[in-house]
């Protein structure tokens, strides 16, 4: 079988990046303190956005990988109370995050090569983001070796960015949560069940 180069296009990234942390705690007594801090943090496309081969939902609906969105790197401030009893613990903080190079997946239509109108679907490095909110999370002991913990987070994000010259917004208030249920038996076995719930929210595409 001879293979044959279709095209030129390389995806070559070389980047040299500093992600400091700052973090201070006051403590009022040992059941209550609070808290402050600086992040600076990344997060890498999934693999299966740099793949560069197409996927078909059917013949007109088409998802096309894309080897060149770099990572999202995001500022975060965050203040936050964190309460302790003999059986748990509860933080309630606040943040504002400042996110760029946000990846979304930016639906288009283009023609086949049967000269059909297809929707094609490409992850691409599109928007900044600033989003703030309130976050609480916490766990509870119910009885020996049963524990609860979870988490919820209620935030609004704006978005912006420019593709193809046209420039794509969004401004969303949405919410997420997760429980887990922990159960330690037998000395040495833990059975755990959780649950996630994340609210809808408006991209810059709808």
């Amino acid at each position: 079988t001879q293979l044959t180069r279709q095209s030129d296009l390389q995806s070559d990234q070389s980047y040299l990046n500093l992600f400091p942390s700052l973090f201070l705690t006051y403590s009022f007594d040992e059941a209550n303190s609070v808290q402050v801090s600086y992040s600076r943090r990344y997060r890498r496309p999934r693999y299966r956005m740099l793949l560069p081969f197409s996927g078909f939902t059917d013949s007109r609906n088409i998802y096309r990988g894309n080897p060149s969105p770099e990572p999202e790197f995001a500022n975060s401030f965050e203040a936050g109370f964190l309460r302790h009893w003999e059986t748990g613990s509860v933080l309630t903080s606040v943040y504002y995050r400042h996110r760029t190079g946000v990846i979304e997946t930016i639906t288009s239509q283009e023609l086949n090569p049967m000269g059909d109108l297809v929707t094609v679907r490409l992850p691409i490095n599109l928007a900044t983001e600033n989003a703030w909110g309130i976050e609480w999370s916490g766990d509870q002991d119910i009885v020996e070796n049963l524990q609860l913990s979870g988490s919820a987070n209620l935030y609004q994000s704006q978005r912006e960015g420019v593709y193809e010259d046209n420039t794509l917004s969004s401004q969303s208030t949405s919410f997420q949560s997760r429980l887990r249920l922990r159960w330690r038996f037998l000395n040495h076995w833990t059975l755990q069940s959780s649950i996630f719930y994340n609210a809808p929210r408006t991209t810059t595409q709808g």
